[in-house]
Protein backbone atom coordinates (compact mmCIF):
# COMPACT_ATOMS: atom_id res chain seq x y z
CA UNK A 1 0.00 0.00 0.00
CA UNK A 2 3.40 2.30 -0.15
CA UNK A 3 4.50 5.03 2.29
CA UNK A 4 2.25 5.14 5.66
CA UNK A 5 1.07 8.65 6.05
CA UNK A 6 -0.79 9.86 9.36
CA UNK A 7 -3.82 8.71 8.32
CA UNK A 8 -2.71 5.39 7.67
CA UNK A 9 -1.05 5.46 11.13
CA UNK A 10 -4.28 6.29 12.68
CA UNK A 11 -6.49 3.74 10.60
CA UNK A 12 -3.87 0.93 11.71
CA UNK A 13 -3.88 2.13 15.37
CA UNK A 14 -7.76 1.98 15.07
CA UNK A 15 -8.01 -1.64 13.44
CA UNK A 16 -5.39 -3.00 16.02
CA UNK A 17 -6.47 -1.70 19.30
CA UNK A 18 -3.66 1.02 19.63
CA UNK A 19 -5.90 4.38 19.82
CA UNK A 20 -8.12 2.89 22.52
CA UNK A 21 -4.97 1.97 24.44
CA UNK A 22 -3.66 5.57 24.04
CA UNK A 23 -6.73 7.08 25.21
CA UNK A 24 -7.26 5.25 28.05
CA UNK A 25 -3.96 5.78 29.10
CA UNK A 26 -4.37 9.72 28.34
CA UNK A 27 -7.40 9.26 30.62
CA UNK A 28 -5.22 7.26 33.38
CA UNK A 29 -2.48 9.71 33.91
CA UNK A 30 -4.93 12.99 33.92
CA UNK A 31 -6.94 10.37 36.41
CA UNK A 32 -3.89 9.98 38.38
CA UNK A 33 -2.67 13.69 38.47
CA UNK A 34 -5.72 15.15 39.46
CA UNK A 35 -5.70 12.86 42.76
CA UNK A 36 -2.02 13.49 43.50
CA UNK A 37 -2.12 17.46 42.80
CA UNK A 38 -6.11 17.88 43.86
CA UNK A 39 -7.46 18.67 40.57
CA UNK A 40 -10.77 18.46 38.76
CA UNK A 41 -10.15 15.04 36.63
CA UNK A 42 -13.46 16.11 34.17
CA UNK A 43 -11.96 19.71 33.66
CA UNK A 44 -8.21 18.33 33.12
CA UNK A 45 -10.11 15.42 30.81
CA UNK A 46 -12.22 17.81 28.90
CA UNK A 47 -9.31 20.54 28.47
CA UNK A 48 -6.36 18.04 27.49
CA UNK A 49 -5.95 18.62 23.73
CA UNK A 50 -3.85 15.24 22.94
CA UNK A 51 -6.99 13.47 24.74
CA UNK A 52 -9.43 15.59 22.51
CA UNK A 53 -7.68 15.09 19.28
CA UNK A 54 -7.61 11.45 19.22
CA UNK A 55 -11.33 10.86 20.48
CA UNK A 56 -12.08 12.96 17.68
CA UNK A 57 -10.04 10.82 15.35
CA UNK A 58 -11.68 7.79 16.28
CA UNK A 59 -14.68 8.93 16.09
CA UNK A 60 -14.47 10.10 12.82
CA UNK A 61 -12.70 6.44 11.70
CA UNK A 62 -15.97 5.03 13.40
CA UNK A 63 -18.28 7.05 11.09
CA UNK A 64 -16.80 5.64 7.88
CA UNK A 65 -15.26 2.15 8.95
CA UNK A 66 -18.64 -0.01 8.69
CA UNK A 67 -19.24 1.96 5.54
CA UNK A 68 -16.55 0.81 3.46
CA UNK A 69 -16.85 -3.64 3.67
CA UNK A 70 -14.01 -3.92 1.48
CA UNK A 71 -11.66 -1.67 3.33
CA UNK A 72 -12.86 -2.28 6.48
CA UNK A 73 -11.82 -6.51 5.39
CA UNK A 74 -8.67 -4.54 3.76
CA UNK A 75 -7.71 -3.02 7.13
CA UNK A 76 -8.34 -6.13 9.49
CA UNK A 77 -6.38 -8.54 7.03
CA UNK A 78 -3.52 -5.88 6.37
CA UNK A 79 -3.29 -4.46 10.28
CA UNK A 80 -5.08 -6.66 11.94
CA UNK A 81 -4.22 -10.31 10.96
CA UNK A 82 -0.31 -8.18 9.55
CA UNK A 83 -0.45 -10.08 6.29
CA UNK A 84 1.29 -9.32 3.69
CA UNK A 85 0.15 -7.66 0.13
CA UNK A 86 -0.24 -11.11 -1.76
CA UNK A 87 -1.97 -12.72 1.15
CA UNK A 88 -4.45 -10.26 1.37
CA UNK A 89 -5.45 -10.00 -2.85
CA UNK A 90 -5.67 -14.05 -2.01
CA UNK A 91 -8.03 -13.78 0.76
CA UNK A 92 -9.88 -11.13 -0.85
CA UNK A 93 -9.69 -12.17 -4.21
CA UNK A 94 -9.32 -9.23 -5.63
CA UNK A 95 -6.49 -7.55 -7.58
CA UNK A 96 -3.84 -4.89 -6.20
CA UNK A 97 -5.03 -2.18 -7.98
CA UNK A 98 -8.99 -2.45 -6.24
CA UNK A 99 -7.61 -3.12 -2.99
CA UNK A 100 -5.64 -0.15 -3.40
CA UNK A 101 -8.62 1.52 -4.85
CA UNK A 102 -10.94 0.53 -2.03
CA UNK A 103 -8.65 1.58 0.23
CA UNK A 104 -7.94 4.90 -1.10
CA UNK A 105 -11.50 5.66 -1.34
CA UNK A 106 -12.00 5.04 2.25
CA UNK A 107 -8.80 6.94 3.03
CA UNK A 108 -10.18 10.29 0.81
CA UNK A 109 -13.47 10.40 2.74
CA UNK A 110 -12.18 10.30 6.39
CA UNK A 111 -9.73 12.87 5.05
CA UNK A 112 -12.41 14.98 3.30
CA UNK A 113 -15.04 15.20 6.24
CA UNK A 114 -12.97 15.07 9.30
CA UNK A 115 -10.14 17.30 8.14
CA UNK A 116 -7.50 14.68 8.51
CA UNK A 117 -4.30 14.63 6.17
Amino acid sequence: MGKIDKLDSLIRDYVNGNMDKQIMSIKNKLKYNAMAYGLDVDKLIAEDRTLAELTFYRQQIDVWYCAYPEAKQICELRWGENMQQWEIEQEVLLSKATIYRRYSEFKATIAEWSGIR
